[in-house]
């Protein structure tokens, strides 16, 4: 963000002195389709601040995509990492701070994510990006920035007719506000034992997660 008189010299890139400060989308997004070759796209030691524009962009986007990204800091953000279709992204040692929401997934894509580090976002769980679900998907317990079986967040999900949502045994849903639902067309698989049960609870239960 050229706002950004923190970094780089002359560090005031814009001429204006203090009349402008950087704010979270300021830019839009990193993208990662695909198109993109994987191979070729390994990110190391960045820093990614200021970015997101809008309430559903995250700075860093794979779209059917699996880059890599380790020893990064992602800063003042809406969204951190958000990993769409059938990414299947690596992300190591990566710090996401200051962001509406870390990380969000859809529920076909399958990102790794290892030595991740949470400091003050506004949630603290995965979201589930997908409105509508038209293929079948298995959704995963999942150990991230220091939570284990960390919840996944969903605003509003329908499963379309001929597919079906399985959720391993322990897996922890919390719904994100009083609107929300999840519409069953197809099919939706949530077995669970007694051991692990699998919660479907609000976003302000702090007893489970």
């Amino acid at each position: 963000c050229f706002r950004d008189d923190n970094v780089g010299n002359p560090q005031d890139s814009n001429g204006d002195g203090n009349a402008t400060a950087p704010a979270a989308g300021n830019w839009y997004v990193i993208r990662y389709t695909d198109n993109s070759d994987d191979a070729f796209n390994v990110l190391n030691y960045a820093v990614f601040k200021y970015g997101g524009y809008g309430a559903n962009a995250s700075i860093f986007t794979t779209t059917n995509a699996s880059p890599t990204l380790n020893n990064s800091v992602i800063d003042q953000a809406y969204g951190g990492i958000r990993c769409e279709g059938n990414s299947a992204g690596f992300f190591n040692n990566v710090t996401l701070q200051n962001t509406w929401y870390p990380i969000g997934m859809s529920l076909t894509s399958n990102p790794t994510f290892t030595n991740i580090t949470y400091s003050a976002n506004s949630d603290n769980g995965i979201w589930i990006i997908d409105y509508t679900l038209s293929s079948n998907a298995t959704l995963t317990k999942r150990n991230v920035a220091g939570f284990t079986n960390i919840p996944y967040l969903i605003s509003t999900l329908t499963i379309s007719e001929g597919a079906t949502l399985t959720l391993e045994p322990g897996i922890i849903i919390k719904v994100t506000s009083g609107g929300a639902a999840i519409f069953v067309s197809g099919g939706l698989n949530a077995t669970g034992t007694s051991s692990q049960k699998i919660y479907f609870t609000s976003s302000y239960d702090d007893a489970v997660g």
